[in-house]
């Protein structure tokens, strides 16, 4: 099968799960009666929960029988390409990670 010149623009702008997306509902016979709003949101939905499973949640340890909670806050993820010249200023001016909180557990 040929590759769509969509999927490598998605991957190219940081999109790999919609990328990954798009042939699947090529090949998907039932997606050919799907409206294009539902072919996007398809996608969106993949993009997001794929970038979701990328966050890091908490982390628990322990230190000389000490239980610790780790949490990392703030922006972890790059942002939308199509946020343009702000969302490069925003990327600029805002560390990845943001900022890690631990907590002992008493």
């Amino acid at each position: 099968m040929l590759t769509h010149p969509l999927a490598e623009r998605l991957r190219g702008l940081g999109m790999a799960a919609m990328a990954d997306a798009f042939p699947e509902m090529q090949s998907n016979s039932t997606a050919a009666d799907l409206s294009r709003e539902d072919w996007l949101g398809l996608l969106l939905d993949r993009e997001v929960t794929a970038r979701d499973n990328k966050r890091p949640g908490p982390i628990t340890y322990s230190v000389g029988g000490k239980q610790y909670v780790a949490v990392v806050v703030g922006r972890t993820v790059s942002l939308a390409a199509f946020v343009g010249d702000v969302g490069t200023k925003m990327l600029n001016a805002t560390p990845e990670g943001g900022a890690l909180f631990v907590f002992s557990l008493d």
